[in-house]
C-alpha cells in the first residue's frame, strides 16, 4: 500500500507521525466522524520498532483534545504485535475519529488538535488498557503529529466547470 506525501509533518527523535483528515460524515446524534489517514515513518538510518494491538491498533494512539477520540471496533484475535520499519519505510493506518465538539468550535480558524503515538510495551498492551490516565501517558514517550486544522469546506463537494480556453 502506498501513501502520498503530506505538506505538514512533525519530526520526532526517530519516527515521524503525519495525519491527514481525508473525509467526514455526520452521525444521528449530530456529532461528526473524521476519517483520518495516519502515517508513521522511520526517519533514521537504522530499523525502528513499536508495539500495537493487531486489530485495535487505535489503542496505541491518542488525541490532544479529549473530545476527539478514536472509534474502537469489535475484533477477535487481538494481541500485541511489533511493527518494524526499516530506514525510510512507513506504515499507513486509516481510522475514524469521533468528534464530540460542536461545528461552531471546530470551524474556528484557531482550532487545532494533534494525534499522538504512545510508545507502549508489549506487557502494557497485553492488559488491553487504553492509555487515557494522564499519569500513565506522562510516563510513556508520545510522538505527536502535525497540528490538524479542520477545513470544513473540504468535506462537501465541488463541481468543477470546464472552461474553454
Amino acid at each position: 500500500m502506498s501513501c502520498k506525501n503530506f505538506r505538514q509533518e512533525s519530526l520526532n527523535d526517530t519516527l515521524e507521525l503525519t495525519v491527514d483528515i481525508i473525509g467526514t460524515n455526520e452521525t444521528c446524534d449530530e456529532s461528526e466522524n473524521l476519517i483520518a489517514q495516519i502515517i508513521v515513518k522511520n526517519n533514521t538510518h537504522k530499523p525502528e520498532s513499536f508495539w500495537i494491538l493487531k486489530c485495535l491498533w487505535e489503542k496505541s494512539f491518542k488525541s490532544s483534545n479529549d473530545s476527539i477520540k478514536f472509534r474502537l471496533r469489535e475484533c477477535n484475535g487481538n494481541f500485541p504485535i511489533s511493527i518494524k520499519l526499516n530506514p525510510n519505510d512507513s506504515i499507513c493506518f486509516y481510522g475514524i475519529l469521533e468528534n464530540r465538539l460542536s461545528r461552531v468550535i471546530t470551524m474556528d480558524p484557531s482550532f487545532q488538535f494533534q494525534i499522538g503515538l504512545v510508545k507502549l510495551s508489549e506487557e502494557y498492551l497485553m492488559m488491553h488498557e487504553i492509555p487515557t490516565d494522564p499519569e500513565i501517558t506522562k510516563k510513556r514517550r508520545t510522538i505527536w503529529s502535525n497540528p490538524i486544522k479542520l477545513d470544513h469546506s473540504n468535506f462537501g463537494y465541488k463541481i468543477n466547470i470546464k472552461t474553454n480556453q
